[in-house]
């Protein structure tokens, strides 16, 4: 029951202290409070006005470029390395002058960065590799003056592919978009528009961003602005385990604004007429930073993660979040994403401060080669477990405790960094008996405690002060002469008991001016004794002096006086250096001179720079040439006058047109100055004259074979051209007199004329043609003993409607002849040509009928004969017979065939040798005379 009367005591505390811190706000006055120390006027941030910083810087770091510790040759193996701020100036200024080698090349840093001193341009278009290295770049400066043509603010304007990885950038400063400029911002990255892949991963922002957008719609995020998909392929983009803790405030009055945690828009993966997939995929994000958006009238969109994302699915593709959160604690009731049902989430939303500590709640980290918790520190053990990545150096923020007792139990405890300042003392309660309350000046091991600057943990004791002990201590801002705060201007009274010590509060903050000291006399001469026992109202003096500014004055970049004022004074006059071919116009806040000149005597509040403008002194530029007169035609002398400013060149368009005249007329004049040909790069700081020197025309005079020999003179190895020559306007030449013409074929050899005897005065180019005395060439015709001949000019065509009709040949009559025109050219005749019929001889089919009715043609020229007609089968004593011979054949011819028999006589011829050998055998038989065989003999014949 006591713990639960305590956490209750402890939260009507606590809100009773909310109430007492806003009603001082309002009324801007000390509270009425018997508190000896809560109830001092200590400035107090008003959340809805961040003013911009008084000493913007005005030189871009493009001004302090160099490549002086530069290596590498930008590719994978060599990649460029950046050791210096003004290396990544370099950098971003040769990408931003489109070297294609930079933008797509690749880098590591070497070394952290502090950028401060001078505003940063971003890189504007990226597709490269940028390696931090675990590095960080710090006090990274965003001004009105860092605007780009795309719109992208952060350190990169626009990325269109590639890697960025183990980078850490600290926003560290304030800056507006104002209309007319992009409204685009990303602590890390403005604009992607990925025309190849990107991944952006083990990156983290940190700082304060503070955005002015009047822009119709303002995107804003703590890694990417605006996160552009494209149709013309299928792009990636990934960003993966990344974290910011950046405070962002967004001032617009007409913008849609929307502010997401870790980026401000998504477009939609794919379009409704596009196939093409363009997704964008995040994983393991933090965003445990604050987001603000003031003066809007419309209603902004402040989301953990996404602030705004473009319809989806669309053609069925979406995005893909997953194991990604955002520091509820800090941004209350905003939504992971602004909206889409649809999307492929998982594991994306709020989690508290204490539940971010905790490693089983953030799924899918990896705690073990990635993320980290910050380091365990006593004093504050939710606030430093904070997850963050492994590798970088982080500078480590040392905590103090400070243990307020009432009653002997603890009452409240206060955690201060270490150095600063403490004012918030907690509320003590009325014990209504007359007594006031308040905090013991000293702690608990009795030491007397610098609030000023709190170096160490201490315990302090509520004190009840009754009226008779009560001494007030009054704390007073006191100025030395001259300064324009109020003589006393009292900063807060703070009850004491006496025979205690006053307590050193912190002093207050007053624009313009710097704490001293605390001094115990109104002369500002006693420093005051902070051991000294108080023994009733005591007013302690805390002496200012003002700031010190420097003004800075440039000609152009060079600085020509550097001046040190005080708060709230101001140059009463200034002379400025005399410069050659210029005048002394006004002194200007920016070095572009927009807006209005500066004011001498005005009031300086803050340092920066003037820069001097000149006016450049008029010169006239007199041009002198010859023309003719409009009236009578005489040529004479015309001018032209050009007035400049000193320094300025003469604009081409500036250079008059002389007239050209007759024989002058195919080269432009030059200008002279002082005899010398004028240079136009040349700047012109005096009044000068410039003459025009007109050059006398030089023309081309030539002697030629004529054309119709070109393939006779080419043949032996010459050119057409005889002789040339260079003569200026007005001149005479001489012809040859002795042309090396050759034996040309058809060309008698002489001495030729030319077609053109007028050899004077020459004023234009000129070509003269040699004539030759031509003897004819033949081209005949011959066919069958006939002959047909044509003249023709050497070079010249023949007509080939003269070509005759070849004639007729017996025997060749079948097929009409034709000429043989091979190979021969009609349109230029450079010899003798004889061109021969060509006769296809007869042919003529010899038809034989056979016995047994069927033919067979036979083929035979004119002249010819068949030695070997067809055959036929027949038997042995028959023959075949041909109705006539195939000699000698000048026609079609048809043969009969027939079979006559021969088998009668073959029979006779057989009987007739049968009876010879019967003769034979009586013979012999009569001879020999014996019985048997003749008895034999006749008994066969029997």
């Amino acid at each position: 029951m006591d713990g639960i009367k305590n956490r209750k005591l402890k939260y009507f505390i606590s809100l009773m202290a909310l109430v007492f811190m806003i009603v001082s706000t309002i009324m801007c006055v000390e509270p009425k409070s018997n508190l000896d120390i809560s109830n001092a006027s200590l400035p107090i941030e008003n959340s809805q006005e961040v003013e911009q910083p008084s000493n913007e810087p005005t030189s871009s770091w493009y001004s302090y470029r160099n490549s002086s510790q530069i290596t590498g040759n930008g590719s994978v193996a060599l990649p460029w390395t950046i050791y210096t701020p003004g290396n990544l100036a370099y950098i971003a200024y040769m990408i931003q002058q489109g070297y294609s080698q930079y933008i797509s090349g690749h880098y590591k840093l070497m070394s952290d960065l502090d950028m401060n001193n001078y505003y940063w341009v971003p890189i504007t278009t990226f597709s490269g590799v940028f390696d931090g290295n675990f590095k960080t770049i710090k006090n990274l400066i965003l001004t009105d003056s860092s605007a780009t043509s795309s719109g992208g603010f952060g350190l990169f304007d626009t990325v269109t592919g590639g890697t960025i990885k183990n980078l850490g950038v600290k926003i560290n400063y304030s800056f507006g978009l104002n209309a007319g400029l992009g409204s685009y911002t990303g602590a890390l990255v403005g604009l992607t528009r990925p025309d190849s892949n990107i991944t952006i991963e083990k990156c983290w922002t940190s700082g304060n961003m503070v955005v002015e957008s009047e822009k119709p719609m303002a995107y804003v995020g703590s890694i990417i602005g605006y996160a552009s998909t494209t149709t013309s392929g299928n792009h990636t983009t990934v960003v993966r385990d990344c974290f910011s803790d950046l405070t962002i405030n967004v001032f617009s009055a007409t913008s849609d604004v929307y502010v997401g945690g870790m980026f401000g828009h998504f477009d939609p993966a794919t379009t409704l007429l596009s196939a093409n997939v363009s997704k964008i995929t995040a994983a393991n994000l933090i965003f445990r930073g604050e987001l603000a958006v003031y003066r809007n009238t419309k209603t902004p969109v402040i989301s953990g993660i996404v602030a705004h994302l473009a319809s989806e699915p669309v053609n069925g593709q979406t995005h893909s979040i997953s194991n990604s959160y955002y520091c509820s604690t800090k941004l209350g009731n905003a939504t992971a994403v602004e909206k889409q049902a649809d999307s492929n989430f998982s594991n994306v939303g709020g989690l508290t401060d204490n539940m971010l500590t905790k490693k089983d709640n953030l799924v899918g980290f990896d705690f073990d080669n990635v993320w980290e918790h910050e380091p365990y520190i006593e004093v504050d053990p939710e606030k430093k477990l904070m997850p963050r990545l492994k590798g970088f150096n982080y500078p480590e923020t040392q905590y103090v405790i400070l243990t307020f007792i009432l009653d002997d139990q603890p009452y409240a405890i206060r955690y201060v960094q270490k150095g600063f300042p403490f004012s918030d003392f907690p509320l003590l309660p009325d014990k209504g008996d007359g007594t006031s309350p308040g905090w013991s000046s000293r702690d608990t091991e009795g030491r007397y405690y610098d609030f000023n600057a709190c170096m160490y943990s201490a315990s302090f004791e509520a004190v009840y002060i009754e009226q008779s002990h009560l001494a007030v201590v009054t704390y007073m801002a006191y100025g030395q002469k001259g300064i324009e705060i109020k003589s006393l201007q009292v900063i807060t009274s703070l009850n004491i008991k006496k025979g205690y010590c006053a307590m050193r509060i912190p002093p207050i903050s007053i624009a313009g001016y710097t704490f001293s000291e605390w001094y115990a006399d109104a002369n500002l001469t006693i420093k005051y004794d902070w051991s000294k026992v108080i023994t009733g109202n005591t007013v302690i003096y805390a002496k200012y002096v003002p700031n010190r500014y420097t003004i800075t004055i440039y000609d152009g970049t060079e600085v020509i006086n550097r001046l040190t004022v005080n708060h709230g004074e101001t140059i009463s006059s200034f002379s400025p250096p005399d410069k050659e071919g210029y005048t002394y116009e006004a002194l200007f806040r920016n070095d572009k001179f927009t807006g209005s000149a500066y004011t001498l005597n005005s009031k300086i509040t803050s340092s920066f720079s003037l820069y001097i403008k000149y006016t450049p002194n008029p010169v006239t530029v007199t041009f002198h040439y010859e023309g003719p007169d409009p009236d009578t035609g005489i040529w004479g002398s015309l001018e032209t006058v050009v007035n400049l400013f000193y320094d300025e060149t003469i604009a081409p368009e500036d250079y008059p047109q002389p007239p050209l005249k007759q024989g002058y007329d195919k080269t432009n004049p030059i200008w002279l100055h002082d005899n010398q040909e004028w240079d136009t790069e040349t700047p012109v700081t005096d009044n000068i004259d410039l003459y025009a020197q007109y050059t006398l025309n030089t023309y081309t005079v030539s002697f030629m074979y004529p054309e119709l020999i070109r393939d006779v003179v080419t043949s032996q190895g010459k050119t057409m051209l005889i002789k040339e020559e260079f003569v200026q306007h007005g001149s005479n030449v001489v012809a040859p007199t002795d042309v090396e013409v050759g034996s040309f074929a058809g060309y008698k050899r002489a001495t030729p004329k030319w077609d053109n005897q007028n050899f004077t005065n020459i004023t234009a180019d000129k070509v003269f043609v040699a004539q030759f005395e031509i003897s004819a060439f033949k081209v005949v015709f011959k066919g069958n003993g006939e002959e047909v001949s044509f003249d023709v000019e050497p070079g010249h065509s023949f007509d080939v409607s003269l070509i005759p009709t070849p004639p007729r040949k017996p025997g060749y009559d079948q097929t009409p002849p034709e000429w043989d025109l091979d190979g021969v050219d009609f349109e230029n005749i450079i010899g003798d040509i004889e061109i021969n019929a060509i006769y296809t001889i007869n042919e003529y089919t010899v038809t034989y009928i056979m016995p047994d009715g069927t033919s067979t043609e036979l083929k035979v020229d004119h002249g010819g004969s068949i030695s070997t007609p067809p055959t036929f089968d027949i038997g042995l004593f028959e023959k075949l017979v041909y109705s006539a011979e195939a000699q000698n054949v000048v026609q079609d011819m048809t043969i009969e065939v027939s079979i006559q028999n021969y088998a009668y006589i073959a029979y006779i011829f057989a009987g007739g040798v049968a009876l010879l050998g019967v003769v034979l055998l009586l013979i012999k038989l009569l001879r020999n005379k014996k019985p048997s065989v003749s008895s034999t003999f006749n008994n066969r014949l029997r």
